[in-house]
């Protein structure tokens, strides 16, 4: 929105767009954002599984 400011309903309404939206993959290539998943992935298992804390 190009608004100075933002009412309590703009806010809302955009918080329920950016629920329905999502995160969009970011990348040049499908290759460069299967491999960012994969990091995700990755870091997701690393978190939760992780024995030293």
């Amino acid at each position: 929105m190009a608004k100075a400011t933002l009412t309590k309903k703009d806010k809302s309404d955009l918080e329920k767009i950016d629920g329905q939206i999502g995160d969009l993959p970011t990348g040049r290539d499908s290759t460069e954002i299967e491999a960012m998943e994969l990091i995700k992935k990755a870091a997701l298992y690393l978190k939760e599984n992780d024995k030293d804390r």
